[in-house]
């Protein structure tokens, strides 16, 4: 984009038109500045809910527009943002700024068959184990119901195993928490880095085994859409996460 015409470093216009009356010989020049770009993107949640247009990189100050579309069986709710409600309307228009990640928010019609999920997963650890804002102490079997994007009621049971020896599983080494979203999740959610800004992302399952490995910056996308419904851990560093996936 044009910024200014200047003669010997100083500014003369900063207007793209520039006329004057030549009086000397002189030497103008025009300084132009490159235009920031910035990524737009998109997920649906549920992934099986609909489909999203307008995602890519848009230059600084452009127009961009999203338009979520529901597959059979399913209409469009919200587009959210960081957790956030952005908007109610399918087509979503806005003058880019920065880079931006939403999420298309589906839901089944009222008529679409719900099926639940009913999953489980083990935990061996010490001392104790926090999971959905409860705190557990003991070993045991225990459940947690969600509700689906269907509006089906989910189980999902943890098998605890509160163990003193030296293996246990990676809960150990939380000192921070980070924050996921969406979740629950049917296909992928939103990691935000924490204080540092960027940092190695592993991703383990309920068994400890580590089944993804990405570097990120700011806010990272983890795409779970391959994997089996159930737990999931997202660490950095020292900061570790629970997910569940549908």
């Amino acid at each position: 984009r044009f910024v200014e015409w200047t003669v010997n470093g100083s500014q003369v216009s900063n207007t793209s038109f520039y006329e004057f009356t030549v009086t000397e010989d002189l030497e103008i020049t025009a300084v132009f500045a490159l235009i920031p770009t910035f990524t737009v993107s998109a997920i649906a949640n549920p992934a099986e809910g609909g489909s999203i247009s307008g995602e890519g990189t848009y230059n600084e100050g452009a127009t961009a527009t999203l338009t979520a579309t529901p597959n059979t069986g399913y209409n469009f709710v919200k587009w959210t943002e960081d957790g956030a409600d952005v908007s109610t309307e399918a087509t979503l228009t806005f003058t880019v700024a920065s880079n931006r990640s939403l999420v298309a928010e589906f839901m089944a019609d009222a008529s679409t068959p719900c099926t639940p999920y009913n999953g489980e997963f083990t935990i061996t650890t010490s001392n104790s184990y926090e999971w959905s804002g409860q705190t557990y102490t003991e070993s045991g079997d225990y459940q947690q119901t969600y509700t689906t994007a269907a509006g089906c009621d989910s189980t999902v049971t943890l098998h605890l195993t509160i163990s003193t020896s030296s293996e246990t599983g990676i809960n150990d080494a939380i000192t921070e928490s980070l924050n996921i979203y969406p979740n629950p999740t049917a296909n992928a959610v939103y990691v935000d880095m924490p204080s540092n800004g960027v940092g190695e992302v592993l991703v383990y399952n309920a068994n400890g085994q580590m089944i993804q490995r990405v570097q990120g910056q700011g806010q990272v996308l983890i795409d779970l859409t391959a994997f089996p419904s159930g737990m999931y851990f997202i660490r950095i560093g020292n900061a570790v996460g629970k997910v569940i996936k549908l």
